[in-house]
């Protein structure tokens, strides 16, 4: 069994167009680093056998639209009717992300922690899987909050 976590934090920007109270398209780019953690293990084994780390970068763009309730929904009668206030939406987005190329071409086999001298003395081989290449198109449903 393989295991892929792969964890990002993006930077974002992002120009939106209210259009009507309820809808704003927007468009947005983004950029930031990727961690990335892949693990080999099989299922009679307690641990992940074989893991390695990589890092790497991503940048994104994308164009998207949201669906909010109107403000006024949220508001107490007789407050004013201003563009402040509570609103909760949906937001819809696809884009391209484009993501450097992470090699995982040493994975290796955790140092073992028994109480043996004999597990400490085996030599530790490697293994290439090659590289992950996770580029490609992206699309989101997020649950949008202004306030």
């Amino acid at each position: 069994a393989t295991r892929l976590k792969l964890h990002e934090i993006p930077v974002s920007l992002r120009y939106r167009h209210r259009v009507f109270e309820w809808l704003e398209p927007y468009a947005r780019v983004a950029v930031g680093p990727t961690f990335v953690h892949a693990s080999v293990t099989e299922n009679s084994w307690t641990s992940d056998r074989l893991q390695q780390q990589g890092y790497g970068f991503r940048g994104s763009a994308g164009l998207g639209v949201e669906f909010l309730l109107p403000r006024r929904v949220f508001r107490k009668r007789g407050a004013y009717d201003g563009s402040g206030g509570f609103s909760l939406g949906l937001a819809l987005e696809a884009g391209y992300a484009y993501r450097l190329p992470v090699a995982f071409d040493d994975m290796k086999q955790k140092t073992p922690k028994g109480n043996g001298d004999f597990e400490k003395q085996l030599p530790q081989g490697s293994v290439n899987l090659g590289t992950l290449e996770a580029s490609g198109v992206y699309y989101t449903i997020d649950l949008v909050v202004h306030f």
